[in-house]
């Protein structure tokens, strides 16, 4: 199944091409790698309702693990640049919603 941090890894990837950069996804187990630049994304578990996505529950300190691993894993690599992209915002759940759903199904 499609997730949103896959959707975000292949549009920053098209957007980054597209204006010249030679990225990749998923190379050297990083999620992008751009140059000498290697990106993590991570959605940070929230609490927000959101209209027509099921309702589940995840340790946040899973999550705090996660993104301490991807700190980890990019401290022991010898990219000159290396960044964690966090996501977790409530006032862009609908147009995540909207745009997900458009990618999942092409339409």
């Amino acid at each position: 199944m499609p997730t949103f941090e896959g959707w975000l890894k292949v549009e920053l990837v098209d957007a980054l091409v597209r204006n010249g950069y030679d990225a990749v996804p998923e190379k050297d187990t990083i999620d992008i790698v751009c140059g000498d630049a290697a990106i993590e994304l991570k959605t940070a578990n929230t609490n927000y309702a959101c209209a027509g996505a099921v309702a589940k529950t995840k340790p946040i300190t899973k999550n705090v693990e996660s993104i301490i691993a991807d700190i980890r894993k990019l401290q022991g690599r010898d990219y000159r640049l290396k960044a964690v992209i966090l996501h977790g915002r409530k006032n862009t759940c609908q147009e995540y919603q909207s745009t997900f759903h458009s990618w999942n199904t092409g339409k």
